[in-house]
């Protein structure tokens, strides 16, 4: 699904470096300072334009209901102000979207990535039959935007004087005004810090991305020449690219669907199993693969995280960003303890992301696919970079680092 953002403009103005995310969409990758960017998210906030993100609207009466028989989450109960996270499955019970659902007081409002927004709406749609329910593609109407850091709630707060947002749970959603706009914040944390998903009014995104950054760092061309000024808010706030923010996503543990899993996984071989299945709720699309492959015990394969060693004797950035796999990158068998050092590695999976983390002293880490029984913690594996096989170990879960594993607060 080709889509342009609408703040596209304005970031060509500020010379923003772009990419192609998938077919059509044009996403930023930089502003030009990818370390101030993350320093952002980790000190401050940080605000991305997801215009690779869609918006499908589910109305009517039923459509709680309808969406309960469909999805694998549990949605009763599922009430205004609430959030939940699902996958929509195929009668294979592959994974043919990864949803999150925003519950306002007339509707629900469900992000997805872009590309699979047809799928969602198409496969959906043709299971209603006589509900009281209807789906729609919405993009056009809800522009989105995130913000993410552990000032990201007082920024909303700030920009928009409501105290409804600032104490705002894991999962929960709320209505605020921003620039004179009506936005929907739902939090959702993917990087180990505070994160908020804004739903924005397409025709406003500029005036409530404007409004945002007036209260951090922002940059501005000069009335008389044609330099950019910088200017300094109340926050540690600035505008970020994806460059910055899929660094801390990959720390934080959130793996994307259609990055990391797809159309061809299996819910179990997500990594994300437990935040979007229930096991005791009643029958939808694609259960009875979900259930017997629950009684098995394990899938064949799943997205694991895992972090390259350190060079010996040896710390910081530099090393890390030799020793980046990446995506494709194979990973292999290391040498157990009684075999030969110099048996031949067996392939067991592939790296699907990686990131160079500064919160981990600068070694590589990533997400990969491997083979479940080499998924359990502590499992040492070979990752293959430029040719060489770097020892890494899988972590305990898709996390490598938090906010409140790094203060030894409880999270």
């Amino acid at each position: 699904m080709a889509r342009t953002s609408p703040l596209l403009k304005q970031h060509h103005d500020r010379e923003a470096v772009t990419a192609e995310y998938g077919p059509g969409v044009e996403v930023v990758q930089t502003f030009g300072e990818i370390d101030l960017e993350y320093a952002a998210v980790r000190k401050g906030a940080g605000l991305i334009d997801l215009p690779q993100r869609a918006v499908v609207q589910v109305s009517g009466g039923d459509g709680p209901d309808f969406l309960n028989r469909m999805l694998t989450q549990e949605l009763k109960g599922f009430e205004a102000g609430q959030c939940r996270q699902a996958f929509w499955l195929s009668r294979k019970g592959r994974i043919d979207a990864d949803l999150f659902l925003v519950r306002t007081a007339n509707l629900i409002l469900v992000d997805v990535d872009v590309h699979a927004a047809a799928r969602v709406v198409e496969g959906l749609g043709s299971y209603i039959i006589s509900e009281d329910a209807a789906i729609s593609d919405v993009t056009e109407a809800w522009h989105r935007l995130g913000l993410h850091g552990p000032e990201a709630l007082a920024v909303l707060a700030a920009a928009s004087g409501s105290g409804d947002v600032a104490g705002l749970g894991p999962l929960g959603a709320v209505e605020i005004t921003i620039g004179g706009e009506r936005v929907l914040v739902a939090r959702r944390d993917m990087t180990g810090d505070p994160g908020a998903e804004l739903f924005v009014p397409a025709s406003g995104a500029s005036a409530v991305y404007g409004a945002l950054m007036k209260l951090g760092a922002e940059h501005l061309r000069g009335a008389e020449d044609e330099a950019f000024t910088h200017v300094k808010g109340e926050f540690h706030l600035r505008e970020i690219g994806w460059a910055a923010f899929n660094v801390a996503r990959i720390e934080g543990g959130s793996p994307i669907y259609l990055l990391d899993y797809g159309p061809e996984s299996l819910p179990h071989e997500s990594g994300v199993l437990s935040s979007r299945v229930s096991f005791t709720k009643g029958c939808y699309l694609g259960q009875e693969i979900v259930a017997r492959i629950q009684s098995l015990g394990s899938p064949k394969q799943k997205v694991v995280a895992v972090r390259i060693d350190d060079k010996p004797g040896e710390r910081g950035p530099t090393v890390g960003e030799e020793q980046q796999p990446e995506c494709g990158a194979a990973v292999l068998t290391a040498a157990a303890g009684g075999a030969s050092a110099e048996a031949e590695p067996d392939v067991i999976g592939g790296v699907t992301s990686s990131a160079v983390s500064p919160m981990l002293g600068g070694a590589a880490i990533c997400f990969a696919t491997v083979k479940s029984k080499f998924s359990a913690a502590g499992t040492r594996v070979l990752v293959e970079v430029e040719g060489r096989g770097l020892p890494g170990t899988v972590g305990a879960n898709l996390a490598l680092w938090t906010r409140s594993a790094a203060t030894g607060v409880a999270g």
